[in-house]
């Protein structure tokens, strides 16, 4: 008998090619699913990490807020869809600030949570403002306000010459990750009441 030729025979060849066929189509697979949800991690990372951002800037200005009983002009003016008080920045400076939202143009569905500040030392023809943009990604934006002599919460804040106790920030922010495509948080803002007599004097 001869010697049985060394090598591959063409079966061999087509399973070995088969295995190895299955083994990137594996490994392919495995690959584009981690990535996947590695960006997907990383988009609700971002989107959260907005979202919070958007929470402290609002939160910031209402832990500082304050109302005057000399002063007309200094009151809390509030909805359930907007925000307009007085407080005093790192500075020490008195300024005036609103929050709302308003339909985003670009985007059809889409808010824009804007601020404006207002300087309160010239005059008010002259007081220059800024207009900012907060987040770009919200859906709805709600304030709600808690008055702790009556417990009863507000979605119109009912004493524009009293502070609430506590504001309830509630958001819907995009977040394409998300089942729904909606990142939804609450926050629950304490206000110190002790700025109300602290800033009782201005003018």
């Amino acid at each position: 008998m001869g010697n049985r030729n060394s090598g591959f025979t063409l079966l061999e060849l087509l399973i070995g090619i088969s295995i190895f066929a299955v083994i990137i189509v594996s490994v392919y697979t495995s690959l584009f699913l981690g990535i996947k949800v590695w960006k997907c991690e990383e988009t609700r990372d971002n989107s959260l990490q907005e979202a919070l951002s958007s929470f402290e800037q609002v939160s910031v200005k209402l832990q500082s807020a304050f109302i005057s009983s000399d002063n007309e002009r200094i009151k809390f003016v509030a909805g359930p869809e907007s925000i307009d008080f007085f407080s005093v920045n790192t500075d020490g400076d008195l300024e005036n600030v609103v929050f709302y939202t308003e339909i985003n143009d670009g985007s059809p569905g889409l808010s824009l949570l804007q601020s404006i500040t207002k300087y309160t030392e010239l005059d008010d023809e002259e007081e220059p403002k800024i207009v900012a943009t907060v987040n770009t990604k919200i859906n709805s934006f709600r304030y709600s306000y808690f008055n702790r002599t009556d417990g009863q919460w507000y979605q119109d804040w009912p004493d524009q010459k009293k502070l609430p106790h506590q504001v309830k920030l509630a958001a819907d922010f995009i977040d394409s990750s998300a089942n729904d495509g909606l990142l939804r948080l609450v926050k629950y803002v304490y206000i110190p009441t002790g700025h109300t007599l602290q800033y009782s004097a201005i003018e």
